[in-house]
């Protein structure tokens, strides 16, 4: 009776819906296991055999990953290593089956007794981006258990030697994804790949410096799915005339040739990339291709039209179509309904614009010989986001609804010949970021709606017929780094900023041949802090990270050559405002722009000194401040400080004064001085004064004329009026009453009978006296002539004793005798102010 008592209580609690027991550990539950210690301690080993770097810029750059995402820099013992960054266990062993640490800034050689071959229960291996050297060990085939191995590699400093590949090929069977990307294997034999894994599904051996042939057995693999060979441009694919049933479904080749004509693709091929393969014509095997979803044909040599069948290959599934950098004429209409991305760029195609599809993202067709309007079709590109139609012969009017598209992120149209004004709306909230029309023939104002392009990063409108004023409203633009106005019909004054903190990224300001007038924008300088310090960890392109990665480029003058930048480096920097009208001085917070690259306020009709502050860009490579009405002399601080200057232009301007002679400006020849009739010194056939502190090679400041030789002209000049002043001593001596006097009340009264009695022996004109007057006369006579010819504090206390009205002639006497030519008439004080400030 108490047994179903209990029971019945126990069945009541188990299943009254308002009663609840706390939950019980079931007997069957595993408890999550632990790892292995040796694993663990191999794990830290092998963090500790290397380096780590902290700069992530490649896998920012091409992988969109910031930072080190599996950083081992938190691994330590204090917590168990299966919750460690990139390290995975088995749920059931505790064994560590999964090291995920690519990207991780990883330096040094992987030594063939590392820690890491003791992991022999690893399935999972990526060790991808790193910065690993040396040779790829062998004792990667003790890792037999393998599924994925990557060891892609950024730098190609990892090396792969044949017998390694041929035994980690042979051990590791289980292998499904295998990629050696970057990695070096140019002495790889090309047998190495004759026992690789039947099940290999994946593998990528592309930018690994093969040579020679290809092995086509590779293709013949069961489950390969994808093959990457590109970019090996010293291997040559041979593909079989067979039909391969397992042909993979994605196949990426750019190599030196493919050799056979007659290869049958198979129709479940997917992905086919066969770029730089040196092809001169459309595969024939390309027409069985139906579910093809991208092709890649680019930089090829295929010529002529696009054959009609090409337009089935993939009709209702391709959405990448790219046959740039070839030769082809004529392309005619675009049938594909799905397109997404379609590159013609760089043939030869003739004729008008050819339509893409409504659900076209990206379309560049430039570098062609297109004639011809844009077509209204066009404004049905909602879903844009590039459109590239430069360096054509396009004309007409630019469509209004360009203004409108919402996505559109780059809009080229440059060199072409359109006319008109540019689309006056732009929609607020736009995505533009890249807007180049430069080299056509647009009129009118910019248009104040591009204030609603807010994520704009480039702007450029040279070379077309704008008028109207600087617009100022662009100062607001806070992504704003590339502005060129140059070459229009823009005019006045660039007055105060309308904001408080104008143009904060701007890299790039280019107003040159414009009207603009004024003094020189002071408070615009000082805002560019985009042009102050600098600084980027790698070389880092604009546009970089755009749909299809297409780069913005501008057109720029770089050391006085227009130069297209086909990809516009960040730490580009410049500022162009020659070819203007502006006056006044040049603002001395110039020096604060310490980036700067290049500088050029030609053609103005500036005036005033040179700023030394100057002398703090020392960045810059060129300085054009030519053909103003600059004076004074070239500051020393240019010449001291800026080390990296390869173009210096200051011709006609009124500069006078010597040229530095330091580092670079010893490499400048006339040209960068013509036209200032009061420069002198090297490279010029002027030389300077010697009060005017020469520079030239020859002697030092003192005036050592004629290498230390003694002038015998001057000697006797100082002999002959040695001699005047000698006998004139002698006879003061002799018969000078006021001498006596002087003589007899120096040494007193009691030697004046002694003096008295050798007066009058000398009265009778003791030649012998005579004699020595006239010796020490000479001497006195040639100090005094010597003193007079190169003393400047004699010179200095001469002039002021007798005034300037006979400065001049006393002057020109000077440099009579000392052989020199004299400087420029009037230029005397100037020569000697600036002997003081440079000695």
């Amino acid at each position: 009776m108490v047994f179903f008592q209990l029971l019945s209580l126990l069945l009541f609690f188990l299943f009254s819906p308002s009663t609840s027991l706390p939950a019980l550990p079931s007997p069957f539950a595993r408890p999550s296991p632990l790892s292995h210690p040796h694993e663990s301690t191999a794990l830290l080993q092998f963090k500790n055999s290397f380096s780590i770097i902290n700069d992530s810029s490649y896998c920012d750059k091409y992988y969109g990953i910031i930072g080190n995402p599996n950083s081992t820099m938190s691994w330590n013992m204090s917590r168990d290593c299966c919750t460690w960054s990139g390290v995975t266990c088995d749920e059931v062993t505790g064994h560590v089956i999964r090291l995920e640490l690519g990207c991780s800034g990883l330096r040094g050689i992987i030594h063939s007794n590392n820690s890491l071959f003791l992991l022999t229960h690893l399935q999972t291996l990526i060790l991808s981006q790193n910065y690993f050297s040396g040779q790829v060990p062998l004792e990667f085939s003790y890792l037999s258990r393998l599924i994925t191995l990557d060891l892609s590699s950024w730098s190609n400093d990892l090396r792969l030697e044949t017998f390694s590949l041929k035994r980690i090929v042979a051990n590791l069977t289980s292998l499904r994804e295998l990629s050696l990307s970057g990695v070096n294997m140019s002495s790889v034999a090309r047998n190495s790949f004759m026992n690789l894994s039947e099940s290999l599904i994946s593998l990528d051996l592309s930018d690994t410096e093969m040579k020679g042939e290809f092995p086509g057995n590779i293709f013949l693999l069961p489950n390969l799915k994808e093959l990457d060979l590109s970019y090996n441009y010293n291997l040559t694919v041979e593909l079989s005339s067979c039909n391969i049933t397992g042909f993979p479904h994605s196949l990426r080749i750019s190599v030196d040739s493919i050799n056979s004509i007659t290869y049958v693709l198979p129709n479940t091929l997917r992905y086919l990339q066969l770029s730089s393969c040196n092809i001169t014509g459309f595969p024939y095997s390309l027409r069985s291709l139906e579910n093809l979803e991208y092709l890649d044909l680019s930089s090829n040599r295929i010529d002529g039209s696009v054959p009609q069948w090409l337009w089935n290959v993939g009709k209702d599934s391709l959405w990448n179509l790219n046959i740039s950098h070839n030769l082809l004429t004529h392309i005619g209409k675009i049938p594909w309904k799905s397109l997404s991305y379609i590159d013609l760029s760089s043939n030869r195609l003739q004729g008008h614009l050819p339509i893409p599809p409504p659900s076209t993202s990206l379309f560049s067709i430039s570098n062609n010989q297109l004639v011809g309007e844009i077509p209204s079709l066009f404004c049905n590109l909602t879903p844009i986001v590039v459109l590239d139609l430069s360096n054509n012969s396009l004309s007409g009017n630019i469509p209004p609804c360009f203004g409108n598209f919402s996505r559109i992120s780059v809009l080229d149209l440059r060199m072409n010949k359109f006319r008109g004004v540019i689309p006056p709306t732009f929609a607020k909230g736009n995505s533009l970021r890249n807007l180049n029309l430069n080299g056509n023939l647009l009129e009118g104002p910019l248009p104040q709606s591009l204030v609603n392009c807010e994520r704009l990063e480039i702007l450029d409108v040279g070379n077309n017929k704008l008028n109207g004023s600087f617009p100022h409203w662009l100062e607001s633009l806070p992504e704003l780094q590339v502005l060129i106005l140059r070459s229009n019909r823009l005019s006045g004054p660039l007055s105060n900023p309308k904001v408080r903190f104008p143009f904060q990224k701007l890299r790039i300001m280019d107003i040159s041949n414009n009207d603009f007038n004024g003094t020189l924008p002071t408070q615009y300088f000082e805002n560019l802090v985009a042009m102050m310090d600098a600084y980027e960890d790698s070389l880092v392109y604009m546009g970089e990270r755009d749909v299809g990665a297409i780069y913005y480029s501008v057109t720029v003058t770089i050391k006085g050559f227009d130069t297209e930048l086909v990809k516009i480096q960040k730490l580009f920097i410049t500022i162009d405002f020659s070819s203007n009208s502006f006056t006044g001085e040049i603002p001395t917070v110039i020096g604060k722009l310490n980036s700067l690259k290049g500088l050029n306020f030609s053609h103005n009709k500036l005036s005033g000194l040179i700023p030394p502050s100057l002398g703090n860009l020392s960045n810059l490579e060129w300085l054009d401040l030519s053909s103003n009405e600059l004076f004074g002399n070239i500051p020393l601080q240019l010449a001291a400080d800026l080390y990296q200057l390869q173009i210096f232009n200051l011709s006609d301007n009124k500069l006078e004064g010597p040229i530095p002679r330091e580092r670079q400006f010893d490499t400048f020849n006339n040209d960068s001085y013509h036209g200032n009739v009061g420069l002198c010194g090297f490279p010029l056939s002027k030389s300077c004064s010697n009060d005017g502190a020469q520079h030239d090679q020859g002697g030092d400041d003192d005036g050592d004329h004629n290498n230390g030789m003694i002038d015998w002209k001057v000697v006797m000049m100082g002999h002959g009026s040695g001699t005047v002043i000698g006998i004139s001593v002698g006879y003061m001596i002799l018969f000078s009453r006021s001498f006596n006097y002087w003589f007899h009340k120096r040494f007193g009264r009691g030697r004046r009978r002694k003096i008295n009695a050798r007066l009058r022996q000398k009265r009778r004109l003791n030649w012998k006296v005579v004699m020595m007057g006239y010796g020490s006369g000479t001497v006195i006579g040639i100090s005094v002539g010597h003193m007079v010819l190169f003393s400047r504090s004699f010179n200095d206390w001469f002039h002021k004793r007798f005034g300037r009205g006979r400065r001049c002639k006393i002057n020109a006497r000077l440099r009579q005798k000392r052989k020199i030519k004299p400087a420029s008439k009037g230029k005397h004080n100037r020569a000697m102010r600036s002997n003081v400030s440079l000695y």
